[in-house]
């Protein structure tokens, strides 16, 4: 079951990168040439930063890249949590490997474990109470001295 959602994850993937590959979109910067104004878009393809003639200047242009803007920005966002749910299902698949035998040795031993430690056997929760305020009013008196010095 989890092989198929994690295929259909990637192929939703593959088809959103494809999209977002055909799109137009970046920084807009319009510049003059020759009594022309061009229009072009900035991006960034794996960190190298690019720049694209779109074409002459006009305003369906203009707002079909700030259109297709908007658009890139959700479809990178479904990328990554696209991404985010296949890193759980990997780390899923990693932890149930390597932690089965040990979650079936605990459920085996654990009621054995329980009887032999009794409460002679095991220490105070008030040693460790009276020990932890210890350390706190110790740690209080030297912020305390710090302050004041």
């Amino acid at each position: 079951m989890e092989d198929k959602s994690k295929l259909l994850l990637r192929e939703e993937r593959n088809k959103l990168n494809s999209k977002l590959e055909k799109l137009l979109f970046g920084r807009i910067e319009i510049k003059e040439k020759d009594n022309e104004f061009y229009i072009f878009v900035n991006f960034t393809i794996d960190g190298i930063s690019m720049t694209k003639n779109a074409g002459l200047y006009s305003k369906e242009l203009y707002n079909l890249i700030r259109e297709n803007n908007k658009l890139a920005k959700k479809i990178k966002n479904k990328i990554k949590l696209i991404d985010e749910k296949l890193k759980n299902y990997e780390s899923e698949s990693q932890l149930s490997a390597t932690s089965q035998p040990l979650c079936n040795f605990i459920k085996e031993n654990l009621s054995q474990f329980i009887l032999n430690n009794t409460k002679d056997k095991l220490p105070s929760t008030e040693s460790y109470y009276n020990s932890i305020n210890k350390y706190k009013n110790i740690k209080n008196l030297e912020i305390l001295n710090l302050k004041h010095a």
